[in-house]
């Protein structure tokens, strides 16, 4: 929980190295396989472009929104994971910077999230999750949206009750000069 609390405060202390997001998103699916209610569809190119990113905060961030799209189907359910190479132009709804950027996008097909709770989804202490009659923390998803803003990236969430949650993460990338980005 502290280690939480300061990658929240400080966004941590991020070692970062050019790598691929492949093994991260490879590692999360494996670490939760063992739930055979679940359906993983996993779309991840050979050809993505590399990320100066500490690694294991990014793993974090993945493994938290996972484990959230899985909370959200306690009965078993579908998960996309997917990656992609994107151009952000100069004015964009993300506020990103303009530049080339990895795109992960985490869809789980649970509850989904109410229209008045999206804008709030980022902010410490909020929650919606009650877990065996508990209520949440609120840390995780802020903690995500604090990692990724301090790798100069940010998060963001689609939601549509009843048809599950969409999060992709937007990551600032190294691109080769082959032209494979797409536009965004």
């Amino acid at each position: 929980l502290a280690h939480q609390l300061i990658t929240f405060a400080k966004g941590g202390y991020a070692v970062r190295k050019l790598e691929s997001v492949i093994p991260l998103l490879r590692e999360a699916v494996e670490c939760y396989r063992s739930r055979s209610d679940i359906q993983w569809n996993v779309s991840l190119p050979d050809n993505l472009w590399p990320v100066k990113m500490d690694s294991k905060q990014i793993r974090q961030v993945i493994e938290n929104i996972v484990s959230n799209g899985l909370e959200a189907m306690p009965g078993g359910g579908t998960i996309d994971i997917g990656a992609e190479c994107v151009t952000i132009g100069g004015k964009n709804v993300l506020t990103l910077k303009p530049g080339h950027y990895v795109k992960i996008s985490i869809k789980d097909r649970g509850a989904g999230v109410r229209k008045e709770d999206l804008s709030r989804m980022f902010d410490p202490y909020f929650t919606t999750k009650t877990t065996g009659g508990r209520k949440g923390m609120g840390l995780g998803l802020s903690i995500c949206y604090s990692i990724l803003k301090h790798h100069d990236g940010t998060i963001a969430v689609e939601s549509e009750l009843g048809e599950g949650t969409t999060f992709s993460l937007f990551l600032p990338a190294e691109a080769d000069p082959s032209p494979k980005a797409q536009s965004d």
